[in-house]
Formats: structure tokens, sequence, C-alpha cells
């Protein structure tokens, strides 16, 4: 028994090894997605870094189409952190959110209607159309809602 479980080490060392030879430089440097940063930062309550992520990732890759997506989760997190009690100031945000995810909806929306998306614009158009659904709901506009996704 006590051999069969030195084997069992031995070649599980030699697999994780021969994994790690095998997994592609970038996949070494674990750089996490831009979203994941701007998701961290914002968790963690810091909006200044939130919005450095985000412009980091403007500078690098404006045209990704989940980028509105953030910018619009930033947004109401400003509402949610910021505002207190205050909810005509959160109202206000979600308003700014929405003219932000009605973009993502427009920048995608076409590719995903004609079949030509890819995985990343169907995502965004997804969740753009399901987050402004919630909004509009919160707003207690109920047909905007509907039509919104």
């Amino acid at each position: 028994m006590r051999s069969l479980l030195q084997l069992i080490q031995r070649v599980g060392k030699t697999v994780l090894l021969a994994a790690a030879l095998t997994l592609p430089a970038t996949a070494l440097a674990c750089d996490p997605a831009p979203g994941r940063k701007v998701i961290d930062a914002l968790l963690s309550l810091d909006l200044n870094n939130a919005e450095a992520q985000l412009s980091q990732w403007r500078s690098q890759d404006a045209s990704d189409p989940m980028l509105g997506f953030y910018e619009a989760l930033k947004t109401l997190s400003v509402g949610y952190i910021e505002s207190g009690h205050d909810q005509s100031f959160r109202e206000s945000l979600w308003g700014d959110a929405l003219k932000q995810l009605k973009k993502v909806v427009r920048k995608t929306g076409s590719a995903v209607e004609s079949g030509s998306a890819t995985p990343r614009q169907r995502l965004a158009y997804g969740m753009a159309q399901s987050f402004s659904s919630v909004l509009h709901t919160l707003r207690k506009e109920m047909i905007r809602s509907y039509k919104a996704g």
C-alpha cells in the first residue's frame, strides 16, 4: 500500500511539472483580466483604483465591448458608496448608468442581430440588457424593464 502511495505521488509531481512546462508564457504571468481588476477595486470600495484601472483599460483597448459595462458598474458603485442615504443622488446615477449601458447595447446590438458578433460582444450585449432591465425595475419603470431585456 505504501509503495502505491509513493508511486501516485511521483506520477502526480511529474504530471504537474509537465503541465507547468507546457503552459504558455502569458498564462504563467498570471495577469488578471482588466474587468477583474475593476471588480476587485470596487469590492474593496476603492473608487480611485477602479477609475485608474478603467483608464488603463481604455488606453489599452478602448474598443473592448465589455469596457462600457464595467464603466456603468463603477457609476453605480459611486452611487452606493458615496450617496449615503441620498436616494435622489443614487437615482440620478442610475440614469447615468443606463445611458452607459445603452451605448453598450447600441455598439454590440447590430453585430448580435446580424449573427456576426464575437462571444465577447454577445456577452456584453446580454449583460448590458439584463443590467438595464434591473435598473429600470429599481426605478419602477416596468414596461421599460420588460423591453430592455
